[in-house]
């Protein structure tokens, strides 16, 4: 059909079709496909023995006693749990299970049970555990729950976690101990400052007065802001809060001196 310039366009409303976002569409159907069983409970277990399927059926209950929020699918060779991802894969043996865990149960693995899933090194579930009595399921619920909290739970990053111990730790050395904002982090005050906190990308970096540094554990700080907070030391791990504290506490007896001669010191440490 052709038109001519001046002829008026009727458009035959029963031809229009609507269409849905197309990509709103696949996400939807995957979605569904993600959360579908594509096996069923029977098929799982057909022709296991009988300790297998106990152990599968203790297991379950086990797990889907954690939260009402665990999702299980049963898919051609295992069973999945899920949150928003997959957190667990069982595959029921002949005789025991082969329970498959999120990379984040490695972090809570404190016996060094866990190996490493063959052939799956680069996926998120890459680790694995023979279940096969007693204590193989404990150690396996106890990772699982773990696993859960792992991702359920409020989670405080490392420099949050080693800044707020710090602080703790600063705050209880004397009551007298004040604290204010400034741009380079968080200053600790006696009768003057003597301790700066600040976050990093790695843990915290500490600024202190000059104390005695025997071992070379601190490093004297190359630009002169807040003087005479001279000395610094990089926490990365607990532990370190340890080594760090006698220093600390021995930057606060120091800030009761006069500021004049603790600013002396200073440019004689900092001019060698």
């Amino acid at each position: 059909m052709s038109y001519t310039n001046n002829e008026d366009i009727k458009i035959d409303n029963s031809m229009i079709k609507i269409t849905s976002n197309k990509k709103d569409n696949i996400k939807k159907i995957n979605s569904k496909l993600y959360n579908a069983n594509t096996n069923t409970y029977e098929n799982i277990i057909y022709n296991k023995q009988q300790v297998a399927i106990d152990l599968l059926n203790k297991l379950d209950f086990s797990i889907m006693a954690i939260s009402k929020n665990i999702v299980r699918n049963y898919l051609v060779k295992n069973i999945v749990y899920k949150l928003n991802n997959r957190i667990v894969e069982v595959q029921v043996k002949q005789n025991n299970l082969l329970v498959s865990f999120h990379k984040v149960a490695k972090n809570f693995d404190t016996e060094n049970k866990l190996i490493n899933r063959k052939g799956y090194e680069n996926n998120s579930i890459c680790y694995s555990l023979i279940v096969e009595d007693d204590n193989s399921f404990n150690y396996a619920i106890r990772t699982i729950e773990n696993i859960y909290n792992f991702f359920t739970a409020p989670k405080e990053s490392l420099s949050d976690k080693l800044f707020n111990e710090l602080k703790f730790k600063i705050k209880t050395l004397n009551i007298s101990i004040s604290e204010h904002k400034t741009n380079k982090g968080l200053m600790f005050k006696g009768k003057r400052n003597f301790v700066l906190l600040s976050k990093t990308n790695y843990g915290v970096y500490v600024r202190l007065l000059n104390v005695s540094n025997s071992n070379n554990e601190l490093h004297i700080v190359t630009r002169k802001n807040y003087e005479p907070l001279c000395l610094s030391y990089k926490v990365r791990k607990n532990e370190d809060i340890d080594i760090l504290l006698p220093y600390i506490k021995e930057s606060y007896e120091k800030c009761n001196i006069n500021p004049i001669d603790l600013k002396y010191e200073f440019y004689k440490l900092y001019n060698k």
